[in-house]
């Protein structure tokens, strides 16, 4: 399982992230969004960037496409789209953010197949001692994997996949910030 996992360092272009970074870096984010709705008491920071709500299926790049205020957004999504993730439609796009005291709760992103997860990594440094890592377990409830939050790294894997984004620690004093973008594999040619 941790075979479905795909790590990518540099996921971006340096100069398509730095405008990346430097887009997410001014957009406002609310507090509350659980990552999971039965266990998260809590919440974490977010920002949405499209209407697609969590059982959606519809492609909505059309959201992202020609709009100059998100064209950094834009522009993320059909490079990782162009490079690893041919067959896929946009379903869901958002800005995640936590801070100390916020914790992350295992989930799945849909229990739909052919769908995918992709995390981006938006902070521009990192260190260890901070923890934050996302992790994933396998079947069996055991972590197959840990990733830690660099800058420019992505990681890709299966939305039916036991995930958690791990609380920073109290060392850290930044928001470890994630751009997720939602997909789906293409099931028609058109």
């Amino acid at each position: 399982m941790s075979m479905d996992i795909v790590v990518i360092d540099d996921s971006l272009p340096k100069n398509l992230f730095g405008n990346l970074a430097q887009f997410v870096s001014n957009e406002p984010m609310a507090y509350g969004s659980r990552s999971n709705l039965r266990t998260d008491p809590h919440g974490h920071w977010i920002r949405n960037f499209s209407k697609g709500s969590r059982m959606n299926l519809a492609d909505i790049s059309s959201d992202l496409e020609g709009k100059e205020e998100v064209a950094p957004l834009n522009a993320a999504w059909k490079y990782l789209r162009d490079t690893h993730l041919q067959n896929d439609l946009l379903i869901r796009c958002y800005l995640n953010g936590y801070t100390y005291g916020t914790d992350g709760y295992f989930h799945v992103d849909s229990d739909r197949t052919g769908e995918h997860t992709t995390i981006l990594y938006i902070n521009d440094y990192w260190e260890p001692d901070w923890a934050g890592e996302t992790v994933f377990l396998d079947e069996k409830g055991e972590i197959v994997r840990s990733v830690l939050p660099r800058m420019n790294r992505a990681v890709i894997f299966p939305a039916n996949m036991q995930h958690a984004g791990r609380s920073v620690s109290r060392k850290c004093m930044v928001l470890r910030k994630t751009l997720i973008f939602k997909s789906r594999e293409r099931r028609t040619d058109k």
